[in-house]
Formats: structure tokens, C-alpha cells, sequence
């Protein structure tokens, strides 16, 4: 009985490490999993904002990508047209973060099937998601618009956190 309950509490506290160890070291994929999904918590808004908050709120989805960055939007339409093109740097990024609350009164972004490929050396990822935006459209026009898109991130490492360096619409079915 005694070797019984030493085997249980032997099984129980291994199975516990081993959830500790994945509670606090997660693997990069899942790293990079809750960066994509902090960046579309921070994307999305349910009101108009003021501009001290709409600043703070732009600052930190800069902080997301390299300095560098790179972002396709070709094809995608949302908007009056203003959404889609392409966007260079964290000063071009800036920018048209910043003149989003003119063209959507409220955005919900959400990134799901999210696909994490982590390169051998560990130093760079890609990820495939599918973003799903519901907008409510300025006021002169009252309506809400939804949309599915395909999207490539690639990400480097940067110390200890990942940075989006490159983002491109693709389509599934062509």
C-alpha cells in the first residue's frame, strides 16, 4: 500500500513539473501565437478615442513591429479605399494607425487558425492567420462591415520578444 501511494504522489508531482514547465516556458510558437493576439486586442477599439489614448494606443502597436517593417495590403477594401496599399517603417505605420479613427468609428480584429512555423536557428518565424475585421464605418455613413483575410506575418527575434518585420495578404484559392 505504502509503494501504492509513493508511485501516486511520484506521477503527480512529475505531471506537475511538467505543466510548470509549459506554463512558464512556452514554446516559441506559442510565444508567437499570444504576440499575434495581443497585437489584435490592442488593434481593436470599441469607441472613439481621445487623443492622448489614441496616441498611447498607436505607440504601443508601433512597439509590435521592427523598425523596419513591411506591410502589403494590396487587395484588401475596407474603408474608402484608404486601408489597402502598402506601408513602410514604423513612421508609415504610425501614420496610418493614426488616421484609422477617421475612417472606423469602432474595429474588432481577431487572428484565428493561426499557423506558427519557427525557423531552425530560432531567430526568425512565419505565421499564417486569418483575420477576421467587423467595422462600424464613420458616422456620415452608420453601417458596419465585416471581412476575412488571409495573412503572412513574418517575425525576428528581438531579445526576448518577437517582432513582426513583414505582413502580406494572400489568397487561399486562387
Amino acid at each position: 500500500m505504502k509503494r501504492f501511494r509513493f508511485l501516486v504522489v511520484l506521477v503527480g508531482l512529475v505531471a506537475s513539473l511538467i505543466w510548470l514547465g509549459f506554463r512558464f516556458w512556452p514554446s516559441n510558437e506559442n510565444v508567437v501565437k499570444s504576440r499575434l493576439n495581443d497585437l489584435a486586442e490592442t488593434l481593436s477599439y470599441t469607441k472613439p478615442e481621445g487623443v492622448i489614448r489614441q496616441s498611447i494606443r498607436v505607440h504601443r502597436l508601433v512597439e509590435f513591429f521592427t523598425s523596419d517593417v513591411l506591410i502589403d495590403l494590396s487587395g484588401v477594401s475596407m474603408g474608402r479605399g484608404r486601408l489597402g496599399g502598402v506601408i513602410q517603417g514604423r513612421e508609415g505605420l504610425s501614420l496610418s494607425l493614426r488616421a484609422m479613427p477617421e475612417e472606423f468609428r469602432s474595429l474588432n480584429v481577431e487572428f484565428v487558425d493561426v499557423l506558427v512555423q519557427v525557423a531552425p536557428d530560432q531567430g526568425s518565424a512565419t505565421a499564417f492567420a486569418s483575420a477576421l475585421i467587423a467595422a462600424e464605418m464613420d458616422r456620415s455613413r452608420r453601417r458596419e462591415t465585416t471581412a476575412a483575410q488571409e495573412l503572412k506575418f513574418e517575425l525576428k527575434r528581438n531579445g526576448a520578444t518577437w517582432e513582426i518585420a513583414r505582413v502580406v495578404t494572400y489568397r487561399t484559392l486562387q
